[in-house]
């Protein structure tokens, strides 16, 4: 099946009128990012929602890419808290290792029939050190988006870097930040509808053991129990409590899809019963 068909169910000619003219930002990475061949299926899909009227806004990292280049030039690949501890030098690797895999998937966009607007090296992003006792570790938070730079008449990409604002480190410093919170970040500032996370989890399960516990839908009261509980933790935790924080700030519905899954961004906006899980505002 070809992205193009799902407009032509009864399914996908409903929610195609539900979502024409909205924002939708796409956090994108793991698999999906990282495999030539589910790249293809993705930035297709995402290329036939926007020649239909849906404004894409991409975001994303190149974890893999930077872990391989940092490899080659002897530099350590450390990670605390999910975090990867970012040296001045590696954070300037991670500058033009995104920029690298920026301009691939703007490329892959143009092959498909759509115009990407590249934006790399942090020129969107300002931001300070997450840990400002530790300017050695240029891991950075999202201080503002600059929404004027982002033209949701191309489909903007956006690579997971900053330029400092901090009075720790010199001035236009590069930051490495994380995707999901960058991602977060840009859905607050361009009023998105939607928040979805690529990745390679196929959303949440009350047992990850058990294919059958996944969660279609979700809402915030039921996530904070499931995390009071025990069932969500470490990254998936993360990820979730950020999607919170976009909700609170008025983006309708967050979705947690698995990218390895060809056109899985058309099975979750397109069809009724979806294929990862939803959360949404308290009913």
């Amino acid at each position: 099946m070809k992205a193009v068909d799902f407009f032509k169910t009864k399914e996908g000619e409903k929610y195609l009128k539900t979502f024409q003219n909205t924002t939708i930002v796409v956090k994108y990475g793991g698999a999906a990012l990282e495999e030539k061949s589910m790249m293809n299926y993705f930035l297709e899909d995402v290329a036939q929602m926007k020649q239909h009227g849906i404004n894409i806004v991409l975001v994303h990292g190149g974890g893999k890419m930077l872990s391989e280049k940092m490899k080659e030039k002897n530099l350590p690949v450390v990670f605390e808290k999910g975090m990867r501890k970012t040296t001045e030098q590696a954070a300037e690797l991670a500058s033009e290792v995104f920029a690298e895999m920026n301009q691939l998937i703007c490329l892959k966009l143009q092959e498909f029939g759509s115009q990407a607007q590249s934006l790399v090296h942090g020129n969107v992003v300002s931001a300070k050190l997450m840990n400002e006792s530790d300017p050695e570790n240029r891991v950075g938070e999202v201080v503002e988006i600059n929404a004027a730079l982002i033209d949701t008449h191309y489909i903007p990409v956006i690579s997971s870097i900053g330029k400092s604002i901090d009075e720790n480190i010199p001035k236009g410093s590069y930051l490495n930040i994380n995707a999901d919170l960058l991602a977060v970040a840009v859905a607050q500032s361009v009023k998105a509808r939607k928040l979805i996370f690529i990745s390679d989890v196929n959303g949440i399960y009350l047992d990850h053991t058990r294919p059958e516990t996944k969660l279609s839908h979700v809402t915030e009261n039921e996530i904070f129990e499931l995390i009071q509980k025990g069932v969500l933790h470490g990254g998936m935790q993360l990820k979730v409590e950020m999607a919170l924080k976009a909700l609170k700030s008025g983006v309708s519905k967050i979705h947690f899809i698995d990218g390895r899954i060809e056109h899985s961004l058309m099975y979750e906006i397109f069809t009724d019963k979806g294929i990862g899980t939803e959360i949404v505002h308290n009913e």
